[in-house]
């Protein structure tokens, strides 16, 4: 028997000094990449490391990315970044994540909702995740917005 419980995800980071932009608080570009992280961690975590990506052919492709920022987070602030799954279309193709990032007194500090395709790498084209991508994917805990796309 499998389990089919939710899967719940969060990795722990702190701001560091390459992080920071000209006022002295978090860069724009360093929420993308705490999220891209986060997510590379997931997959890793579960089985899907860069290695298992490579041998089956296929990689995720972002198609657009949105932030939506609470408060700002400053030099050396540890924080969590959740991994949710906000959408996924009926052939396991497409997908939207969400990551939260959330400081240690728990407080939303951003959001960022990732949308995404499974690519065959040789072919370039959309795919439907492999079945063990496509049920971990159905296990991750889901966004109170979740819809299919």
């Amino acid at each position: 028997m499998t389990d089919s419980s939710p899967i719940r995800f969060s990795a722990p980071f702190q701001v560091a000094w390459r992080d920071l932009d000209a006022n002295n608080h978090m860069a724009n570009i360093s929420y993308f990449s705490f999220a891209a992280q986060a997510r590379s961690l997931f997959f890793a975590e579960h089985g899907f490391g860069p290695e298992a990506f490579e041998a089956a052919g296929i990689g995720p492709a972002t198609l657009e990315e949105t932030m939506r920022y609470h408060r700002e987070m400053k030099f050396l602030e540890k924080f969590t970044v959740d991994f949710l799954v906000a959408g996924i279309n009926g052939k396991n193709s497409r997908y939207i994540i969400t990551n939260r990032l959330r400081g240690e007194d728990g407080e939303l500090r951003a959001e960022l909702r990732t949308h995404f395709v499974w690519m065959d790498l040789a072919s370039r084209r959309a795919i439907p995740a492999p079945e063990p991508l496509a049920a971990l994917m159905d296990r991750l805990e889901k966004t109170e917005d979740f819809e299919e796309l």
